[in-house]
């Protein structure tokens, strides 16, 4: 709801203000291009980032049974990746290497962690739970230093504050817009696949006896009913938090053409330390 009611407040600032010379929020730093991909790959980025972020302590405490401590501790090599990437790329890999380049990897590594997340299953360790977040926190820091980088490479000292705002909230928005998104893709989903497997549980497919046979249920008895009906819930909810992951990864490699638009800094650019924002 913030983050709708944000983008409401700032389109109506954005009309109010065409025409006149003293808008609010000058929109046309937006005519730069480096500065307007930066702004659109930051909010797809950030879909990626924190919609994966969001949903994985649900999938391990609804899904898994994972305590509260252990379904943190999951963030703790991710966090570390990604200190570990920043300080690298910021003080060695931007200064040798085409920041476009950096950019490109960091949006392909957040990609492929969350992918990869979309292929676990309900028996998976903790360890498989955490290499994905050690991939995407690798892409963290190579896609946020080199950015803060690119964006405003072309913006006037004079600007660097309206800019900076205009910034700052679209990478606000990524995280709520973010995590809405994914939210309403995991419940729609969730419902999808519920209906889809429901279609096949009935007393006459062999199967369904099958399943129950060696716990000594029938699926004409209510505790047979019942334990149908969580193992049904718990396959769809798995399977629509895969598609949550892969929907995830896709919002990262979709962003990958924005980085064809954003200009090649010059050489005094790159080897200049970025501005934080």
């Amino acid at each position: 709801m913030t983050a709708i009611i944000s983008a409401v407040t700032g389109f109506i600032f954005f009309v109010r203000g065409m025409g006149r010379k003293l808008n609010i929020i000058d929109f046309s730093l937006l005519k730069d291009r480096s500065f307007a991909a930066g702004n659109v790959a930051i909010v797809g980025f950030g879909v990626s980032m924190f919609g994966a972020i969001a949903i994985l302590p649900l999938f391990v405490q609804g899904l898994l049974d994972y305590p509260v401590l252990e379904s943190g501790q999951l963030f703790i090599p991710r966090g570390i990746a990604a200190g570990f990437s920043m300080v690298v790329t910021g003080s060695f890999l931007v200064n040798r290497f085409d920041p476009r380049l950096l950019l490109a990897i960091g949006l392909i590594l957040t990609g492929t962690g969350n992918f990869m997340l979309a292929n676990l299953n309900l028996d998976v360790s903790f360890w498989q739970l955490a290499w994905p977040g050690v991939i995407s926190g690798l892409g963290m820091g190579l896609f946020f230093v080199p950015m803060s980088t690119l964006a405003f490479q072309n913006i006037s000292s004079e600007k660097q504050d309206e800019a900076s705002g205009i910034y700052s909230v679209m990478r606000s928005l990524a995280s709520s817009v973010g995590i809405a998104i994914i939210g309403w893709q995991l419940a729609r989903r969730t419902n999808l696949h519920y209906a889809i497997l429901t279609e096949q549980i009935t007393p006459f497919n062999p199967a369904v006896s099958q399943y129950l046979a060696p716990l000594g249920l029938s699926p004409d008895t209510g505790m047979g009913a019942k334990v149908l009906a969580n193992e049904v819930m718990a396959q769809a909810s798995m399977l629509a938090f895969q598609d949550a992951f892969i929907l995830s990864g896709l919002a990262a490699f979709a962003m990958l053409p924005m980085v064809l638009l954003i200009q090649k800094p010059a050489k005094s650019e790159v080897g200049s330390p970025a501005t934080v924002h």
